[in-house]
């Protein structure tokens, strides 16, 4: 049983009806055959493939930007980690909330109407103060963000890599590649003046 569908709009329910039926009809195919030993109806796993949590490319297209921060790697790990922080610096006046700081935890801003999730972030990979990796989730493109935090002259060097454009439609990746690129830097100086306690340049956030 798969609810939830009532929260949609009347628009997009309907959309999303018909497929996730259809698709967890070739699933339960998928453990039938499973269970009695038998080759699977759908061995390219038909539910993964319908919401794109894998899809077969060659080549990886990512966006990667950095920024030297005068604080220790654990200060800046807790501003890009805490929910609380993060909306000072990304979303003044927009609360996130985190289900957990662990693998699988979910990032994401509550919708005031719905009370549904919106931007979600799944966490894929929690190294405190080292690294920190998450997933977009669906109906969004399976972005994965990455934030490395090394040592460097006295600070940290936060860097930012976005991948997954290769999901996307090639008549849009270099557009989105380049806009995503001067947005990002645009995050990361404020980040940068968050940590360090100067004015936001960007004090709308993004």
């Amino acid at each position: 049983t798969m609810s939830g569908f009532d929260a949609l709009p009347a628009d997009a329910r309907q959309d999303r009806l018909e497929p996730s039926g259809a698709g967890w009809e070739k699933a339960l195919a998928n453990v039938k055959a499973s269970v009695a030993g038998a080759e699977l109806p759908f061995p390219q796993g038909y539910v993964a493939a319908l919401f794109g949590y894998r899809r077969a490319a060659r080549e990886t297209f990512a966006v990667e930007r950095s920024i030297w921060i005068a604080a220790p790697r654990e200060r800046v790990w807790r501003a890009i980690t805490d929910p609380a922080q993060i909306e000072m610096w990304f979303s003044p006046g927009t609360s996130w909330q985190l289900s957990a700081l662990e693998v699988g935890g979910r990032l994401f801003v509550r919708n005031p109407e719905t009370g549904a999730e919106m931007y979600t972030q799944v966490i894929e990979l929690i190294d405190p103060p080292h690294r920190f990796v998450t997933r977009s989730a669906p109906p969004e493109t399976a972005h994965v963000t990455t934030y490395r935090l090394q040592e460097e002259r006295g600070g940290t060097r936060l860097t930012i890599t976005h991948a997954g454009y290769e999901l996307e439609p090639a008549e849009m990746r270099w557009n989105n590649m380049e806009q995503n690129a001067f947005g990002f830097g645009m995050m990361l100086e404020n980040v940068w003046a968050y940590v360090e306690g100067r004015t936001l340049p960007y004090p709308g956030g993004f």
